[in-house]
């Protein structure tokens, strides 16, 4: 599956919503920091997957 966060076709991870987001993406975002240069990348991709899902609801 693609991923929505790293884009590229993993099979293992979650469907968060509409999106999929493998394992390795998952576990760096839960072990990112506030302070870690990722975390506004991180941010605003989850930001644009919730306004995904509420434009096709």
């Amino acid at each position: 599956m693609y991923c929505s966060v790293c884009r590229e076709n993993k099979k293992e991870g979650i469907k968060f919503l509409n999106a999929h987001i493998c394992k390795d993406c998952l576990n760096a975002i839960t072990k990112t920091r506030v302070e870690d240069a990722e975390y506004e990348y991180y941010m605003y991709t989850i930001k644009n997957i919730l306004k995904e899902c509420q434009t096709n609801y």
